[in-house]
C-alpha cells in the first residue's frame, strides 16, 4: 500500500487495549512508545508484511497518523487525505484518492479522541469501534445495518439472517435459542468473561471481578483520562466519561450532561414546558442537541 510504504502512517492491530506491531510480535500501551518502535526499528520495512492479514484487500488497516509525515521529503501533514493528494501532485505516485483503505487515528494526549470528528473516548477500544463507523460502506440488504468489511457483513447474516443457530465461541450448533443458552450457562469454555491473571473463565463480570479481588488481590481501578477520578467497573467509568467528558447529549438550557438521548429528550420537555407556562410561547424542539455520530 503506498500510503503505508511512503509515510509515517505506521500500521497496527488492536487484538486487545495494547497496540501490536506488524513486522514484529512487540505490544505497546503507550502509543508514544509504538511510535518511537516503528521510527528506530522499522525505519524500513515490506509493506506487505504489513498488510499480509488483510483478505482480499476487503479491511481497513489501523493507522497511527499523530505525526504524519511524507518520507520521501519530510513534509508534513494533519491528515491522510491531505498527504495522499500531496503523494500523487509532488512524487507523481498513482494513490486512489476516493478509497485510501486506511482507518485513521491520532493520539495527541491521554484522551482518546475520534481523528475524523473528535468525539472523545474512554478508552482505545472505544475509539476503535467509533473510528469504524466512519468507514462503514457495506449495507445488510435485508436490516440496511451498515459494516466495514463483507467479512463482518457474513458474520452478522450468519447470526441475524440465518435459521442457524450457534455458539459464537465453539461454532457448536443447537435446535433452538433455548438450548444455546442453556449450553452457554454450562459450558465453562465459553463462557464470556476471563480472568487477565489466572484465564479462569466466567459466566458473569462480577463473579470475575470477586474472583480476581480474593484469588489475586486484584482490585479493579479504571483512571478516568480526562480528570482525576478512578472507577472499579468499566459500566461506571462508561456512564460518568459519557455523563461529563463525551458532549453527546447537552442541554441547550442549562448545560446538563445526559448519557442517553432519550432522558435528553425528557429533560427538554421539562424546560419548555416551564418557557411555556412563563409566557405561552413553546421553544422549538430543535434547540436540544443530539450530534449525529459516524
Amino acid at each position: 500500500m503506498t500510503i503505508v510504504k511512503y509515510t509515517t502512517a505506521y500500521p497496527f492491530r488492536l487484538p486487545d487495549t495494547n497496540m501490536l506491531c506488524l513486522f514484529c510480535p512487540n505490544k505497546f500501551e503507550d502509543c508514544a512508545e509504538f511510535r518511537d518502535h516503528m521510527r528506530n526499528e522499522h525505519e524500513t520495512f515490506d509493506d506487505k508484511v504489513a498488510l499480509r492479514h488483510i483478505r482480499n484487500n476487503e479491511m481497513y488497516q489501523k493507522v497511527d497518523c499523530t505525526e504524519l509525515h511524507c518520507r520521501i521529503c519530510g513534509e508534513a501533514f494533519a491528515r491522510l487525505p491531505s498527504v495522499a493528494a500531496h503523494l500523487n501532485e509532488a512524487h507523481d505516485m498513482k494513490v486512489i484518492t476516493d478509497d485510501l483503505g486506511l482507518q485513521e487515528f491520532q493520539f495527541r494526549s491521554e484522551s482518546w479522541s475520534c481523528a475524523v470528528c473528535r468525539l472523545k473516548f474512554p478508552s482505545i477500544r472505544a475509539l476503535s469501534r467509533h473510528t469504524a463507523s466512519h468507514y462503514r460502506n457495506v449495507v445488510c440488504y435485508k436490516c440496511c445495518k451498515s459494516f466495514s468489511t463483507k467479512s463482518d457483513l457474513e458474520k452478522h447474516t450468519q447470526k441475524s439472517h440465518s435459521n442457524v443457530i450457534c455458539c459464537d465461541k465453539c461454532k457448536n450448533e443447537f435446535l433452538s435459542r433455548e438450548d444455546l443458552s442453556e449450553h452457554r450457562r454450562i459450558s465453562m469454555e465459553c463462557w464470556k468473561y476471563k480472568c487477565t491473571v489466572c484465564v479462569e473463565r466466567f459466566f458473569d463480570y462480577k463473579t470475575k471481578l470477586r474472583h480476581m479481588r480474593e484469588k489475586h488481590g486484584t482490585v479493579m481501578s479504571i483512571k478516568c483520562t480526562e480528570c482525576p477520578k478512578t472507577f472499579k467497573s468499566t459500566k461506571s467509568h462508561r456512564l460518568h466519561f459519557a455523563l461529563k467528558h463525551s458532549g453527546k447529549y447537552i442541554c441547550s438550557f442549562c448545560n446538563r450532561s445526559f448519557a442517553e438521548a432519550s432522558k435528553l429528550r425528557l429533560h427538554i420537555a421539562q424546560h419548555e414546558e416551564g418557557e411555556e407556562n412563563k409566557d405561552g410561547a413553546t421553544v422549538p424542539t430543535d434547540e436540544w442537541h443530539v450530534p449525529i455520530l459516524g
